[in-house]
């Protein structure tokens, strides 16, 4: 399910971009059969127009686009393999305390290093409000204590640490897809008071601005996004720390039922799982940005196996001082 090297991500590219309008109609026809949405490949193009552009796209989807040791390396490694790097963000998702990676967006881990050469870890958190009054607010409702909401605050600690891979957001797409789709949930996510419930779809079916469909609703659709060779997933669903067990189970169960109504399999490469280092923060990087050296050090790493190659640009960015 997985593509673990350069080789095998230049040849499934080389192949779907010369089948890319068959891949297109048959993803199209299976979304319209399954949520009743027609010309879904226009849609996308109207909602992520970077899709049309030249090459592929290499994203990593995240609630939270960061300057973690993680989002760094995406970026490095993924520019390094000659993809333009896209984090693609979600931030009406709720919080929640047993997702690992949520939890280290408001409670960040700082990492520095001694004259000596001893790493220092830091937590510094970005919001007063406690874990327990957060659980379930989406994220763009987390007002942090300089007044700006949790993904504003960490897309000013991308901007001071020079990083310059484009962020976008799927929320509303989601919303859109639940306003048009026939075939719909029997239950959204939806605003009551600050956080979100279950709600129960009535007869009505009335959706609002702010709904959010479950994930078991919207992977497929999802998950077609990476079928055509225009956007490539980078990502693994082998976290033990990732706090949702069953997001491995339904990630392999989608794709197959993708590969049976399409023919094909998403477009996933395979990166090292979110660890705890994966989520700290250099504080070099905030105070001296880069001057390229990262750069050309991660373009000097051999690219055999993607795990190991993102891990050890990994260690590059946690050790850089």
């Amino acid at each position: 399910m997985y593509l673990t090297s350069r080789d095998a991500l230049r040849s499934a590219l080389d192949e779907r971009s010369g089948r890319r309008d068959e891949i297109r109609a048959r993803v199209d026809a299976y979304i319209n059969k399954r949520y009743g949405i027609e010309a879904y490949s226009d849609v996308l193009d109207r909602f992520f127009p970077f899709r049309s552009g030249n090459g592929s796209c290499a994203v990593l989807p995240r609630q939270i686009a960061s300057m973690n040791v993680e989002n760094m390396a995406f970026e490095l490694g993924t520019a390094a393999l000659g993809l333009s790097p896209m984090t693609l963000s979600f931030v009406r998702d709720a919080f929640a305390t047993i997702n690992h990676d949520k939890l280290h967006r408001l409670r960040i881990p700082w990492i520095s290093w001694s004259k000596k050469g001893h790493m220092l870890t830091q937590y510094v958190r970005a919001s007063s409000d406690s874990n327990a009054v957060l659980e379930g607010v989406p994220l763009d409702g987390i007002i942090c204590e300089d007044g700006v909401t949790l993904p504003d605050y960490h897309h000013e600690l991308r901007q001071k640490a020079g990083m310059c891979g484009p962020v976008g957001d799927v929320s509303r797409f989601h919303t859109y897809m639940l306003e048009q789709a026939r075939n719909l949930p029997e239950f959204v996510y939806r605003i009551n008071g600050r956080s979100e419930v279950r709600h129960v779809l009535g007869l009505d079916r009335a959706i609002l601005e702010r709904d959010r469909p479950p994930s078991f609703w919207y992977y497929p659709y999802y998950l077609s996004w990476f079928m055509d060779g225009t956007l490539v997933m980078f990502e693994t669903y082998d976290n033990p720390l990732g706090g949702v067990a069953q997001a491995k189970d339904m990630f392999e169960r989608v794709v197959r039922e993708l590969y049976e109504g399409i023919g094909f399999l998403p477009l996933v490469v395979k990166i090292p799982p979110l660890s705890k280092d994966m989520l700290w923060c250099n504080r070099h990087f905030l105070e001296h940005g880069d001057d390229g050296t990262l750069a050309q050090a991660a373009a000097r790493l051999p690219y055999g196996d993607t795990v190991q190659c993102f891990q050890s640009i990994a260690e590059t960015v946690i050790s850089f001082r």
